[in-house]
């Protein structure tokens, strides 16, 4: 019995004592503070999605809700290649040079955006004069030529937002950050809330609604970015035009195989989707859906982390070797407690979700507990790639992610086929967390 009593003591003590550090170091640390106003601010406009996606869950029919899971996959795997690798680099690139310079890389910014809609309008092109056939390569049937045209849009709109928000994390600009998304999940409400009140909710009218949303707060968020673009500082266009110009070609000489990794990346970053679209029932694919909206609030929080650590890792003061390793030692310390709320979930939220989502899609809690695992391990191994970003070891992670593309597409054919959405979730969780992550850390630790 006392050394029951001392096991219980000494394992609240442990818990006291780490909480009381993490409270400790969040005060003394602007990283975490910064983290903090991210996620709170993310966590605030997701209250919106939330409400947005129990409307869409509940009002619209399993294979409408099963087209809108295409639709976002179609337009997000469009929007990761296009935009995904340069809007990574930018980050990295022009967070280091803002620290050293005090210059905002207006003339970077603005080469960035023609060319990703220079891309973006190719594709376009293909995409409106071979419909059937891009369908039919994309989800493996011509009837949803539909779905990938309207999903193009969107698309376009999510490509610029994302493009402005990347402007602003390099520059720290966090609260502006964090207010688009809010403006874009708040009109997302009010377009689902309005069909759904008038009685005109189905996939196509959602589907046309989010598309014009996207686009028109996309053309805002970039023509924020360039504010103060006007301003030259004593200097003539034609000076700081040319003074700038190597900017471009540093740029792209700097940080070519880090498009590349973030571009392999995107490439199977909708993997599941598009093979769940083509491998697997529709009635699969809506369950997988379900369970990857909720996913994304904790991937919010994964997201708000990664906002502030790229940044911080491209800073000129974290090239140190032992300052990263330090990071490292300490917020593995801290994040392994973020387990136990992710264990409690697993254990006891299923009548809840079953009461939310309704009993024809029970079987995407399974789903959604797979992918908790994997969004735990995620936030304990989110400094590793940004470390070797802050390192410059681009080479090192492109191929790492040609090797988990490879696997990612092999294991989600036997994985989906086998298991359905069950086989696309365990096959998530093994690509980033074992095959991409595991090699990071130990070269990391060597």
């Amino acid at each position: 019995m006392r050394m029951a009593n001392h096991v219980l003591i000494d394992f609240g003590d442990r818990i006291y004592h780490g909480i009381t550090g993490f409270v400790t170091r969040w005060k003394t640390s602007d990283t975490a503070r910064s983290i903090t106003v991210v996620y709170v601010g993310d966590m605030l406009s997701k209250v919106l999605a939330v409400a947005t996606t129990l409307l869409l869950i509940r009002g619209l029919t399993t294979s409408d809700y099963a087209s809108y899971v295409a639709f976002i996959g179609v337009g997000s795997l469009v929007v990761a290649l296009v935009g995904g690798g340069i809007n990574f680099a930018l980050v990295r690139f022009s967070a280091e040079y803002y620290s050293r310079t005090n210059q905002k890389p207006y003339l970077l910014n603005l080469f960035s955006v023609l060319f990703q809609i220079a891309v973006f309008a190719m594709i376009l092109v293909v995409v409106a004069f071979l419909p059937d056939q891009t369908a039919n390569t994309i989800l493996g049937s011509t009837e949803h030529a539909s779905i990938i045209m309207t999903a193009m849009f969107w698309g376009l709109g999510s490509l610029l937002i994302e493009t402005g928000r990347s402007m602003l994390q390099a520059l720290e600009r966090y609260r502006r950050y964090v207010f688009i998304l809010w403006i874009t999940n708040l009109g997302s409400l009010l377009i689902v809330s309005g069909l759904w009140f008038s009685g005109r909710l189905e996939f196509s009218s959602v589907a046309r609604g989010l598309s014009i949303l996207y686009i028109l707060i996309g053309i805002w968020v970039v023509g924020n970015g360039f504010y103060g673009i006007t301003q030259t500082n004593g200097r003539s266009w034609a000076a700081r035009f040319q003074a700038d110009k190597g900017l471009v070609r540093e740029f792209l000489l700097a940080t070519s195989w880090l498009m590349g990794y973030a571009i392999t990346l995107a490439a199977f970053s909708r993997t599941d989707i598009l093979m769940l679209s083509r491998y697997a029932p529709r009635s699969e694919l809506a369950i997988y859906g379900v369970a990857l909206q909720y996913y994304s609030l904790g991937i919010l929080l994964l997201g708000s982390i990664q906002a502030v650590l790229r940044t911080k890792f491209s800073k000129a003061d974290m090239q140190d070797t032992d300052r990263q390793q330090d990071f490292l030692r300490k917020w593995l310390q801290i994040s392994v407690w973020t387990g136990i709320p992710i264990l409690v979930f697993m254990l006891f939220g299923k009548p809840l979700f079953v009461f939310l989502n309704g009993e024809e899609y029970e079987g995407a809690f399974l789903v959604l507990a797979i992918l908790a695992v994997g969004l735990w391990l995620s936030f304990m191994f989110s400094p590793l790639a940004n470390i070797l970003i802050g390192r410059k070891d681009f080479k090192f992670l492109f191929g790492l992610s040609l090797v988990a593309f490879a696997f990612n597409l092999v294991a989600n054919y036997v994985g989906i086929h086998m298991w359905g959405a069950v086989g696309a979730a365990l096959v998530l969780v093994l690509t980033h967390n074992v095959v991409l992550q595991g090699p990071i850390f130990l070269r990391i630790r060597l």
